[in-house]
């Protein structure tokens, strides 16, 4: 029984979200996938990079 509701709430909540290639913004779209091919990401370091160079 306790399946059957979640399966219901799901189903209620899911038919309420829009398409979702209507609601991604301009600019999301001309940036999806440019980071392609890129070996890693450390983010960390690039943020502490960039706090550094610009709060000194």
């Amino acid at each position: 029984m306790n399946l059957k509701l979640i399966e219901d709430y799901l189903s209620a909540v899911s038919s309420k979200i829009p398409n979702q290639k209507e609601t991604i913004p301009p600019i999301t779209k001309k940036l999806a996938g440019i980071l392609k091919g890129k070996k890693e990401i450390d983010y960390r370091r690039d943020i502490s990079e960039f706090l550094e160079k610009n709060y000194k």
